[in-house]
């Protein structure tokens, strides 16, 4: 938890070895956890407990995902992704590569 007026820095994963995938920052306040709302949440939690990590909505909005289920592989793709926090829509470019790869995998870090 932290306060809702915070920043908080992007967070690249790595797929395959050759694709990052960054989810901006303001997409990781996930939401308020009190009725004043000064005091908010996070999208993304620690995996030390369970020793694999999760990829949910926060990690998957920020790329285009296939699932392929057939194969037993996922498909991702880098996006133009827009900074929530932002009311004018500041935009930060990606270069748009695919990538696929196992579903087995850990999280790439």
């Amino acid at each position: 938890m932290f306060p809702c007026t915070s920043t908080l820095p992007d967070f690249s994963y790595r797929i395959g070895g050759n694709m990052t995938i960054t989810v901006p920052g303001s997409y990781l306040n996930f939401a308020t956890v009190d009725k004043a709302g000064t005091t908010c949440f996070g999208g993304m939690q620690s995996d030390a407990s369970v020793g694999f990590s999760i990829f949910g909505d926060v990690a998957l909005k920020a790329a285009f995902v296939v699932f392929d289920g057939g194969n037993k592989q996922l498909g991702f793709a880098t996006k133009s992704l827009t900074n929530v926090a932002t009311a004018k829509g500041n935009t930060t470019q990606t270069s748009g590569k695919a990538q696929t790869g196992s579903t087995h995998g850990r999280n790439g870090h």
